[in-house]
């Protein structure tokens, strides 16, 4: 076959050592953006493909582009759909709390199943004592109690000017 003259020497020679005649590389478009490419490579013994070899490929190409995207568009929808039906779920088990400690662990172990979080605290603002509590620190996948806090990072009371934009 006749040699394309937009491929290098390197690239010719890969394709000598690999056994590889000649090849169409049909870019995968979807709304104008390049998502991937879609390639047939021949054996050195076969023919070169014709451009209507191209023209199926291009149109595979095109197919393979919109059936990509609806799976894209698929997977992205059931992981949303599982994501609120998780916050759902978290929802409801917190409104059932009846106390701060079980709505914190609420709280705790609903982060850590939709993010993995290794790493995490609640930090709330007590108004008649200005100050910021910590009534839940994880750090590193390691509990920490509320009344060891400050060992482990400093301020477990945190006295600081609150702005309540009202």
């Amino acid at each position: 076959g006749v040699a394309d003259p937009r491929e290098d020497e390197e690239s010719r020679r890969r394709r000598a050592e690999h056994e590889h005649g000649s090849l169409i590389v049909a870019p995968i478009r979807y709304r104008g953006r390049v998502i991937g490419t879609l390639t047939a490579i021949n054996k050195l013994e076969r023919d070169n493909f014709s451009e209507g070899d191209v023209d199926l490929m291009m149109g595979l190409a095109n197919q393979a582009a919109a059936a990509i995207e609806n799976v894209r568009l698929f997977d992205e929808t059931q992981r949303r759909a599982e994501e609120q039906a998780l916050l759902n779920e978290i929802g409801r088990a917190m409104v059932a709390c009846q106390d701060v400690e079980s709505l914190v662990d609420q709280i705790h172990r609903g982060v850590v199943q939709l993010l993995g979080v290794d790493s995490l605290y609640v930090a709330l603002y007590n108004a008649e004592q200005n100050e910021i509590e910590f009534p839940l620190v994880v750090l590193d996948e390691q509990g920490v109690d509320s009344a060891s806090f400050p060992d482990a990072v400093p301020g477990r009371h945190l006295t600081v000017p609150f702005a309540t934009g009202g």
